[in-house]
């Protein structure tokens, strides 16, 4: 859990059984607490928002619930004197929620669906994105993949060399087709606005992109970032595919997330199974997070399990 002492004086109110399922919800939303460098009890309703989101709940029992733990935990922050302003999710009602109910269909994708986005990307710059986070670039506000340079790629070994937020660094293995999207994304000179459509007839159909040393770069406008991009240009383009494609949720976790149910598909049928020393290989390839687990520094695994399962699993691939 982010933040143990407090959640755990909060949790000590509750029988034991109430614990564990409070614990729970803590821990799935410790990643999001860990990203933002931010209490739960400080979160806006939008940020709560994402976080239920990403529990990738199918029943409405399961979505309240969760919500309701939340609620608890916010109103007994306010009663301590921890949070200063109210609880978000007191404007909001059950109709609120039940929008938060997913599908698995609708939240993440197929290999084959990923594969199909990029051959209809009109721009290396856009397919790249879809490729980098599918096959494990993370870091907080995408660093990874906005701070990938020409040089932290070998060809020969189909290894790429990211680097976080903080100045981390880490290898991973990728495919050839993402080594020669970063390729295709480093040498392109010119961006093709809205991957191709145009509607306004007097606007330009292509922007110039500017050579920042980085592979992902920005567009040529008035007001420009001249090192890495924003993460705003990479949410802005995902945005702008997501809508060429019709996917609502074409966003960076739903992407992520994706890529990690194909690597435990892979796993599953290469080991027979989905246990820890599997989960702990995703986490290396993907760059999850390590927290103390008892006197031991362990990556951040359990909650992968909610959406990384062979139901889940079962559910996109057959």
């Amino acid at each position: 859990m982010y933040n143990p002492e407090t959640k755990s004086t909060f949790l000590h109110r509750y029988k034991e059984n109430t614990q564990k399922a409070y614990s729970r919800v803590f821990n799935l939303t410790m990643q999001f607490e860990m990203e933002k460098q931010k209490e739960l009890y400080n979160f806006t309703l939008e940020d709560i928002e994402t976080v239920l989101r990403s529990f990738h709940a199918t029943t409405g029992d399961s979505i309240n619930t969760a919500g309701r733990t939340i609620s608890a935990y916010l109103n007994w922050s306010i009663e301590e004197g921890l949070k200063k302003d109210n609880n978000p999710l007191e404007s909001v009602g059950k109709e609120w929620f039940t929008r938060l109910v997913g599908n698995a269909h609708h939240l993440f994708f197929t290999k084959h669906e990923v594969d199909e986005m990029i051959v209809q990307c009109n721009n290396y710059q856009d397919a790249v994105i879809l490729s980098l986070l599918f096959e494990g670039a993370e870091g907080r506000e995408v660093s990874e993949a906005r701070n990938l340079k020409r040089e932290h790629v070998d060809e020969s070994t189909h290894q790429l060399t990211l680097i976080n937020h903080n100045g981390d660094r880490r290898d991973i293995h990728v495919s050839e087709q993402c080594i020669k999207l970063v390729l295709g994304a480093w040498y392109q000179k010119e961006y093709l606005k809205g991957n191709g459509i145009v509607e306004a007839a007097n606007l330009k159909t292509t922007s110039e992109l500017i050579e920042t040393g980085y592979v992902i770069k920005p567009s040529k406008t008035r007001n420009v970032h001249v090192e890495q991009v924003s993460p705003h240009v990479i949410y802005g383009r995902l945005s702008t595919l997501a809508d060429y494609f019709g996917f609502d949720h074409l966003k960076v976790k739903n992407i992520q997330r994706s890529g990690m149910i194909w690597m435990g598909k892979q796993l599953l049928e290469r080991d027979g199974v989905l246990g820890k020393k599997q989960y702990f290989e995703i986490c290396e390839q993907f760059g999850v997070s390590k927290v103390m687990n008892g006197n031991k520094l362990e990556y951040l695994w359990w909650g992968m399990q909610d959406f990384v399962n062979p139901e889940m699993i079962a559910t996109l691939y057959n």
